[in-house]
């Protein structure tokens, strides 16, 4: 697994699974042989882009059975979640920072400049909707101040399989029913910006997400049974502007009747809301 930004790439792999009496009892050879070591168990390693700054590469081994899960990267910070239900925190120098307890199972996480993201379970699926929840750590500060905790809305029957921050700041997602959703910090709130299968119902689920950025949604079209886009091939991005998927307005409306109506929703609520914090 792997993340990135503009000022590094970190890379990971996850342990072996075996059970502790297989750690207890290694061979004195498989102690010795360092590429034994790190095949067996999970490892990070940060790669920054910025070699003016006088960064070099650094890398972790953990042992006793803890693997990395999953991985986030920000402003001057990394984040780690392992089995052990930790978020461990490092700087882009290698120095580890802090050690956050999560106490349900997290889905993913995702970073941009100071704020964390980290979706989590907040309890059993109802009516075959997953029950998740989000929240924000501030991890410019040292006390990693929860800055919000809120409900991640989800398509029934849906998997998540997408998130991250736009170019602007604006945390988005992208479940396996095509719907693309935006979070407003200022109303805290998450709006449909965009709903694949109702726009392009063929290839909903060939969708590959790239990035958001400036009201436009940047994503691939793979080939049918493709899981990601094939790196051999030179891939098309596509470019879809954010439409909410309101209901079509009725016959008796005049055109510009309707213009009124969805628009100053639509541009003041959904699209043109930056970032507001503190």
């Amino acid at each position: 697994m792997a993340c990135l930004n503009y000022s590094g790439m970190m890379i990971a792999n996850a342990a072996i699974e075996a059970d502790e009496d297989a750690y207890e009892n290694e061979s004195q050879s498989d102690m010795h042989d360092d590429n034994a070591q790190r095949r067996k168990h999970s490892n990070i390693e940060f790669r920054p882009f910025s070699e003016w700054k006088n960064m070099k590469p650094w890398t972790y081994m953990f042992k006793n059975g803890e693997s990395v899960e999953c991985m986030a990267i920000g402003t001057s910070w990394c984040g780690v979640l392992t089995s052990h239900n930790y978020i461990r925190v490092f700087s882009h120098s290698g120095i580890q920072k802090h050690i956050i307890c999560q106490g349900t199972p997290v889905v993913t996480m995702a970073g941009y400049e100071s704020l964390l993201a980290v979706v989590y379970h907040a309890g059993p699926s109802v009516l075959n909707c997953q029950t998740m929840r989000v929240k924000i750590v501030n991890m410019a500060n040292r006390d990693y101040r929860v800055l919000m905790d809120t409900e991640f809305p989800i398509s029934r029957n849906a998997n998540l399989i997408w998130l991250s921050f736009s170019e602007e700041g604006q945390l988005c997602s992208f479940d396996t029913e095509g719907v693309v959703r935006a979070f407003t910090f200022q109303s805290q709130q998450w709006s449909p910006i965009y709903d694949f299968k109702q726009s392009h119902a063929e290839v909903y689920n060939q969708v590959w997400i790239v990035g958001v950025m400036d009201g436009e949604i940047l994503a691939i079209i793979m080939p049918q049974d493709y899981e990601a886009p094939d790196v051999t091939r030179k891939n098309q991005i596509k470019r879809f502007r954010f439409r909410a998927p309101f209901l079509e307005q009725q016959a008796s409306l005049t055109a510009e009747n309707a213009k009124e109506l969805t628009r100053p929703q639509l541009e003041a609520k959904i699209f043109n809301r930056q970032v507001l914090l503190d």
